[in-house]
């Protein structure tokens, strides 16, 4: 597939503010330290400005070419890679592939056409609320994206 990553790439999975927000989550009266409202307010806007940094790594990650665009081709090959780790020789790489290019026609081009950052972040973001509203919990669900997307890569190099 070749889906070649540089180093630049790697190191952009590290954020450190991503780990700062989910101690502070467990930081409640039962753990023997409470945050003041403002201070919780504080970590909520760190990890929606988390969640903004996350996608964007998330985009880069699955813009295989570097070019500044998701190309339908792109989605479809990096989770092929990723259903591949998920389940071995066992997968079937033209159902994850017709799965992905239906959902990159469904959900970011019908026509098929390279999408922004802005598109990609915007289906993204629809995603994150479907699956969890809690800032702290999207911050961990792209984080697992990442984690997936950059072991697919590392597959493939």
């Amino acid at each position: 597939m070749g889906l070649g990553m540089g180093t630049a790439s790697m190191s952009c999975c590290m954020d450190p503010r991503a780990q700062h927000c989910n101690v502070e989550d467990t930081m409640t009266p039962s753990h023997g330290s409470s945050l003041h409202p403002d201070a919780r307010s504080g970590v909520r806007e760190l990890c929606r400005e988390s969640v903004e940094e996350l996608i964007k790594q998330l985009f880069n990650l699955h813009d295989l070419n570097s070019d500044g665009v998701i190309q339908e081709w792109e989605l479809v090959s990096l989770n092929q890679a990723i259903a591949f780790l998920h389940h071995g020789c066992s997968v079937d790489f033209d159902a994850v592939g017709l799965r992905f290019t239906e959902l990159f026609r469904n959900k970011l081009d019908p026509e098929g056409q390279p999408v922004s950052f802005k598109k990609f972040r915007t289906y993204v973001k629809q995603v994150l609320t479907a699956i969890d509203t809690n800032p702290m919990g999207q911050e961990m669900i792209v984080e697992q994206f990442i984690a997936e997307a950059v072991s697919a890569r590392m597959l493939c190099e």
